[in-house]
């Protein structure tokens, strides 16, 4: 089969999405029951992608209303032991990252914000990040630098079965975490049981 049919054109990723930094706070993000925003922060990223469920409220007095995320937007992080991006995956209101982040707002309706997720996270996109990035431990890289990151785009036709397959490859790896998960509880509660039983026939005698 020859895939080269389905490659469309090679750009860097400034011409493809609009880069904008995360929301700067002067002190540490402070939770607030009554308050009108939910801030992303690192913690909230996991290999799902966002948290949703653990946002943390706050009350700030002002957002730049281009920091609010939309669904299709792509958060990267940019600072951090791994700098990766997840996709926004649906529409909620007032959520704001925080600085840590970068948020990739789509310019160009031929690429697919899955499919560009997926890219950034693949090896060739991480070398070029790992040697433009700074820092031992925690590691971080700029806009600039970011900026130049080149881009294979395939045609949507192929986005979309890239994104279809790597879909079903994160579901089963899921499942099978699963498996391993239950498998590890049942032997554990089988020892356990063993123990006990044993402990009652020595407790109790011949």
């Amino acid at each position: 089969m020859n895939y080269w049919q389905y490659i469309r054109l090679n750009m860097i990723l400034s011409e493809i999405v609009r880069i904008i930094s995360g929301h700067l706070f002067k002190t540490k993000a402070e939770g607030s029951r009554d308050g009108k925003y939910r801030v992303v922060r690192i913690i909230d990223i996991n290999n799902d992608g966002i948290d949703w469920d653990g946002l943390l409220y706050c009350d700030l007095d002002k957002v730049n209303p281009e920091l609010l995320l939309r669904k299709g937007d792509i958060l990267f992080q940019a600072k951090g032991k791994k700098l990766r991006a997840s996709v926004v995956d649906k529409d909620e209101e007032n959520v704001v990252p925080v600085s840590h982040f970068f948020i990739f707002r789509i310019l160009n309706a031929k690429i697919l914000p899955e499919y560009l997720t997926w890219y950034i996270n693949q090896q060739a996109a991480q070398r070029y990040i790992a040697q433009n990035s700074v820092g031992t431990g925690i590691r971080h890289i700029s806009k600039q630098s970011l900026s130049k990151l080149d881009v294979i785009i395939p045609k949507l036709e192929f986005q979309r079965k890239i994104i279809d397959l790597y879909k079903l490859v994160a579901t089963e790896k899921k499942l099978m975490s699963e498996l391993q998960k239950n498998r590890e509880k049942l032997i554990g509660n089988l020892v356990n049981d063993y123990i006990n039983m044993k402990g009652k026939d020595y407790v109790s005698g011949p």
